[in-house]
């Protein structure tokens, strides 16, 4: 399974680590179908993936800003997001860590997006499967990852141009307030003169 890995970080820890947590932080639609999975004990408490020193920085500061947001996010009621970030950073430090919080994507959002690649994250962290079922696993967690991207982008790109749209709007109606004060002001200004 080496060589798949290195797949992960040529581009770098850093650009994959911010590509994994910016996946998890935008919402995306609710699948229609159920997703369920038992929770399963990986073969290693390791790491999966091994982290550059030169990135240690990066990742601690990352996983610091996932655990503030999985203190807060009950109030939210948004905890499969931040769950499923803080898993994705524990590839990188623990793989029990990293199945517990794809377990939790799972029992808070069983109907989510996230649920099935949760899924697919936790099947490949179990019990160390022959090198080609590995790789079908690894595979499937990759493309659902890939896939997460892509409707995250979409979703990401509709919102902006929603909040575009709506700024518009604003723009326009500001616009529309200030000819009438200019009017109101003309009009007192008449009456004043006149």
């Amino acid at each position: 399974m080496p060589n798949l890995k290195h797949v992960f970080t040529r581009a770098g820890v850093p650009a994959l680590l911010a590509v994994l947590v910016a996946c998890a932080e935008h919402p995306a639609p609710a699948p229609t179908a159920a997703t369920t999975t038992t929770a399963a004990t990986p073969s290693s408490a390791g790491p999966f993936f091994r982290l550059e020193a030169i990135d240690a920085k990066v990742y601690r500061a990352l996983t610091r800003e996932q655990d503030l947001h999985l203190a807060s996010c009950a109030q939210e009621r948004a905890c499969d997001q931040a769950h499923f970030s803080r898993a994705l950073l524990a590839l990188f430090e623990n793989q029990r860590t990293a199945a517990k919080h794809f377990q939790d994507v799972i029992t808070g959002a069983p109907k989510s997006r996230l649920a099935g690649v949760s899924a697919d994250w936790l099947r490949l962290l179990q019990s160390p499967p022959a090198e080609k079922d590995s790789q079908d696993h690894l595979a499937r967690a990759t493309q659902s990852l890939i896939l997460e991207l892509l409707n995250r982008e979409q979703a990401a790109k509709e919102e902006l141009n929603a909040r575009e749209k709506k700024l518009e709007e604003l723009a326009s109606q500001l616009e529309t307030l200030k000819l009438i004060d200019q009017e109101m002001y003309e009009k007192a200004h008449r009456i004043l003169i006149g």
